[in-house]
């Protein structure tokens, strides 16, 4: 990124955020003026089908600025999110496979602070159905994709599992993460 400033000069921190148009956050952020308002704004509250993509992104970093001089800062964007991805690497023999056929995220969070450092993120409210359903796709050994909020634990709160279901010998094998 190429930063020019003809009224800022010193170090600063640079918050970039992309994907913020498509996960409706283009007013909210339009209407920060300080790093500490930014520690509040949190994405848009989940669904049972699951999260916005493209998936929003975050990078921080410290820049020296000079009057009237162009600076240059490579940023590392992160993804707000987690994702999830199932290898079924169990060997399929003929008298017992185990075939998978969904997961799902079940009580995730219904949001997330878009930068990290928010004391309150301990109280956020889960969704009490699963979401994000996945599938196998053209292999049936594999389910990727499924995309949560990252979240903090303090053991106190209700946390965010993965619900595999499949099959194990032509039984039913729900297991839970």
């Amino acid at each position: 990124m190429e930063i020019k400033t003809n009224s800022l000069a010193g170090e600063t921190q640079v918050v970039m955020i992309a994907n913020y148009k498509e996960n409706e956050l283009y007013d909210v952020l339009n209407g920060i003026t300080s790093l500490g308002q930014l520690a509040d704004v949190r994405t848009q509250s989940v669904t049972a089908s699951g999260i916005t993509t493209p998936l929003l992104m975050y990078a921080e970093e410290k820049v020296a600025l000079q009057f009237g001089t162009q600076t240059t800062k490579i940023f590392t964007l992160r993804r707000v999110m987690a994702r999830i991805d199932v290898y079924n690497e169990i060997p399929n023999t003929a008298e017992k496979p185990l075939e998978l056929e969904s997961a799902a995220i079940v009580n995730p969070r219904q949001y997330i602070y878009i930068i990290p450092g928010n004391e309150d993120a301990f109280n956020i409210p889960v969704l009490k159905e699963g979401f994000n359903p996945g599938t196998p796709g053209t292999d049936p050994t594999r389910i990727e994709g499924l995309y949560t909020h990252e979240t903090a634990n303090d053991g106190t709160s209700t946390t965010p599992s993965f619900l595999c279901n499949g099959s194990y010998g032509g039984t039913p094998y729900p297991h839970i993460i």
